[in-house]
């Protein structure tokens, strides 16, 4: 129990969250539930240091007890930490490397709404990371940034079975609502070392390798890419030393407006 919201985590799967209830009592995670993806999220080799990486990083789904967690690809350690402010839940993060190395970082957020669910600014610039299903047919444009209110309408007329990775630019906004019903979750970066970023992962039925299931997948980010040699290359990713870097995300519960 975290102040008026439930955190759900099972003691042996280290940095996986099971269950969020706003104080309400209202579900918000998927099945999937809420990971740390850390220091990668695609599978790879870490472009510095030439590490194999494991896809969704060192830390998912972690087994064992809670954090501090040991990510051995980037010989670093990471440290979450729950706590109420209010009304809000505060999650602050520390990372520490035996040497300087970029990272990804991803809260990824598995969230039983909609895609329609997602507000943002119709301003805010957005990129398309990677394409599935019927969205792969829409002749939507790859690689660049266009603004949300663009994006949006075009994604959501995709027929049928779709899925879609979507980065904002760094710096160009720390927050995004999800509505769902009356009520609204608002997650935002309260401080961040370097311009953060957000992934949003629309899952309508399009997962590879997991056909018919649905979420949406809410992921303020460190690196816009999910490939780390190409977030590296973009110089979005997270710088982490021997000193102690900190970060914190904010989750509020409000009416839907």
């Amino acid at each position: 129990m975290a102040g008026t919201w439930t955190v759900g985590a099972p003691p042996d799967r280290g940095a996986h969250v099971a269950s969020l209830r706003c104080p309400h009592g209202t579900e918000w995670l998927a099945a999937g539930g809420w990971d740390e993806c850390f220091p990668n999220i695609a599978v790879g080799r870490h472009p510095t240091t030439g590490a194999a990486l494991a896809d969704h990083g060192d830390l998912w789904d972690t087994p064992g007890p809670g954090s501090p967690w040991s990510a051995p690809t980037v010989a670093a350690r990471v440290t979450r930490e729950i706590t109420a402010e209010g009304d809000a839940l505060r999650v602050r993060y520390t990372a520490v490397a035996d040497r300087p190395v970029p990272v990804a970082w991803a809260m990824h957020l598995l969230l039983d709404a909609p895609p329609a669910a997602v507000q943002l600014a119709i301003d805010v610039p957005v990129r398309i990371d990677s394409l599935f299903g019927t969205a792969a047919e829409q002749g939507l444009p790859p690689g660049g940034w266009l603004p949300w209110g663009e994006l949006r309408p075009r994604l959501l007329a995709a027929p049928g079975e779709w899925a879609a990775k979507v980065f904002t630019r760094p710096g160009s906004t720390s927050e995004v609502r999800v509505a769902r019903d009356r009520e609204a979750l608002v997650i935002s970066f309260a401080d961040a070392p370097v311009p953060p970023c957000l992934g949003l992962w629309f899952n309508a039925g399009a997962l590879p390798g997991a056909a018919g299931v649905r979420h949406l997948g809410v992921e303020p980010s460190f690196g816009d890419h999910d490939d780390l040699a190409e977030a590296v290359a973009s110089g979005s990713t997270l710088p982490v030393t021997s000193t102690p870097t900190r970060w914190s995300v904010r989750l509020a519960h409000e009416p839907a407006g």
